[in-house]
């Protein structure tokens, strides 16, 4: 999950801009909803990479030079500032900050449009977690990390675990996806793969791999199969740990 704390003077504003991001995402938690900056001070030691700050740059009772310097202190990596101003003068008063800024939007915005960065904000997040989550599950296995198939695998679970329904036609589906983005063809994914996978089966424990998949020695482990079943596999652990 996604942090997300509000520092804006408008409440309606605020309400209306966090209903939209709730309603449109799953992913995100509200920690504060702030109108006035001392508000705020307390919750921005929880505030971390991953985290989202939507910061109104205009409040009049705000020392923003204090604030991020206080995010700055945290010595933790800063969370995803998203600054909004009427006045863009606000940004130029502030240039050694400007790169802390994942976004500055200038006021008025359509809600809309902060709704679309958090959004990305937290696809960006997740496949980052997700794909670490999937390295650490692969350790189990037997299996050459600088091939391009490892890597192909990688990004297979890491797509797989945002969106299941890729898996049900592998080949015009999740290797289509995956071979766009990297300018090849789609035989060329899926060779690459299979050709880790026989490396896998062939160097990998094989009691490991019977338990691990749930078959009997002798039979074929499939890349549909391994893929699925590592998603699977993984799918449950992270609910786990969102729930624990």
């Amino acid at each position: 999950m996604n942090r997300l704390a509000i520092l804006e003077n408008d409440l309606e504003l605020s309400r209306n801009l966090l209903n939209d991001i709730i309603c449109n995402n799953n992913k995100v938690r509200l920690v504060q909803l702030a109108v006035k900056g001392e508000e705020l001070v307390g919750n921005l030691k929880k505030l971390e990479k991953g985290d989202i700050l939507i910061f109104d740059l205009d409040i009049p009772d705000v020392n923003r030079l204090e604030l991020l310097d206080k995010l700055k202190e945290s010595q933790r990596p800063l969370p995803y500032i998203i600054a909004i101003s009427k006045e863009i003068e606000h940004y130029q008063a502030i240039p050694k900050y400007r790169p802390y800024f994942y976004r500055c939007i200038q006021k008025p915005f359509v809600i809309k449009r902060i709704v679309e960065i958090v959004n990305q904000i937290t696809y960006e997040t997740s496949i980052h977690y997700y794909e670490k989550q999937v390295k650490q599950e692969l350790h189990k296995f037997e299996m050459n990390i600088i091939t391009k198939g490892y890597a192909y695998i990688v990004e297979a679970i890491t797509l797989s675990l945002e969106n299941e329904t890729l898996l049900t036609d592998m080949t015009h589906g999740l290797y289509k996806i995956i071979a766009a983005r990297h300018g090849v063809t789609v035989d060329n994914i899926k060779w690459s793969i299979e050709k880790a996978m026989k490396s896998v089966i062939r160097y990998t424990n094989s009691n490991i791999m019977n338990s691990y998949f749930y078959v009997v020695s002798g039979e074929k482990i499939t890349p549909k199969m391994f893929i699925s079943t590592v998603v699977e596999n993984l799918k449950e652990k992270l609910e786990e740990e969102e729930y624990a």
